[in-house]
């Protein structure tokens, strides 16, 4: 971490910034299926055409041999432009023929009218290759609410506080980012008191600086006595502080997005990838819709964090093997 300053703006950066929705030219069909190594995938969302805020349903069926597990679908980058109101997953049931089938569904919303896809999502299932399986993307089309001669400004009671662009209303929201900046820096002065900073001791390398980090917010007061935005804001800050000292490019004031497209090109193993985008996705949530979670759920998300630092640390070199000198054995 750089200090209070580094760690204020990071949050104003995730807070503010939004990532702008990509409509497809033409939607693809609403429902799509593919079979890959012998798993079979569908795909589809209803209704196929809706307006702007309506509920969409995105149902995904997974078949696959019974000797195989599968996993929930995970977004690879998040669901941008759509919104995520909810996800269910079934467990797995068998088949008339011994085959395992697995049903998943995610409440979706859009806020934009046009044609959209759905996001890239894939299906790990163990005991194939590749493990992590690609969803068929289904399409559906967005018209507007809005009455011949309105503005879309009607629109903006409809939509969730994060995909508003350029429509804040400020005199709130100072006050509340002025608060969230009190406490930010009064706990990165007691971190920083304590020795918790990440930057604390230059000497360490990133990862093991990052995972001191993360050994001291699980045992900080944040998890009890909260506030919980702020302990995600310090979770974010350590890993995105990890991550840009490691690859070497400047991430506290990336957001989600722009944080993930930066890692695009780099070499990362594709379940470190979405282990991260689900972690800083479920951080936004906290912080942008105040989402309440349980301590539990707190420490689940410190050990996610420690599992991706140690998964995207530098691996040792094998030095050169050295032989034992004739006639010393």
């Amino acid at each position: 971490m750089t200090g209070p300053a580094g760690l204020w703006t990071g949050l104003i950066a995730a807070w503010l910034a939004q990532a702008a929705p990509q409509p497809a030219a033409e939607a693809p069909p609403a429902r799509a299926s593919s079979v890959v190594s012998g798993v079979a995938i569908e795909a589809a969302i209803e209704p196929a055409a809706a307006t702007v805020g309506d509920v969409l349903r995105l149902t995904i069926a997974v078949e696959a041999a019974a000797e195989l597990t599968i996993a929930e679908p995970q977004a690879v980058e998040g669901f941008e432009p759509f919104v995520l109101r909810s996800a269910s997953h079934a467990p797995a049931e068998r088949l008339g023929d011994g085959r395992l089938r697995r049903v998943s569904g995610f409440e979706l919303a859009l806020y934009e009218t046009g044609a959209f896809s759905t996001p890239e999502l894939v299906v790990p299932v163990e005991g194939v290759r590749p493990e992590a399986l690609a969803v068929p993307r289904v399409g559906v089309s967005i018209r507007s609410v809005l009455a011949q001669g309105e503005t879309e400004a009607g629109l903006a009671e409809l939509r969730p506080l994060r995909s508003l662009e350029g429509r804040w209303r400020w005199q709130p929201w100072l006050a509340g980012l002025g608060a969230l900046a009190a406490l930010t820096l009064l706990a990165w002065l007691m971190l920083r008191r304590r020795g918790r900073a990440v930057d604390a001791e230059p000497a360490l390398e990133p990862h093991e600086a990052a995972l001191k980090a993360l050994g001291e917010l699980r045992t900080s007061r944040l998890l009890d006595e909260g506030p919980e935005k702020l302990f995600y804001a310090c979770l974010t800050d350590i890993l995105k502080g990890y991550l840009g000292r490691r690859y070497s490019f400047e991430a506290l004031g990336d957001t989600t997005d722009e944080l993930l497209q930066a890692l695009r090109g780099l070499e990362l193993e594709l379940e470190t990838r979405i282990a991260l985008a689900d972690l800083l996705r479920e951080a936004d949530m906290v912080k942008f819709a105040a989402a309440r979670r349980p301590r539990a759920e707190l420490e689940n998300a410190v050990d996610r964090g420690v599992a991706i630092v140690k998964n995207t640390r530098p691996r040792p070199v094998p030095g050169p093997v050295l032989s034992a000198p004739r006639g010393s054995l």
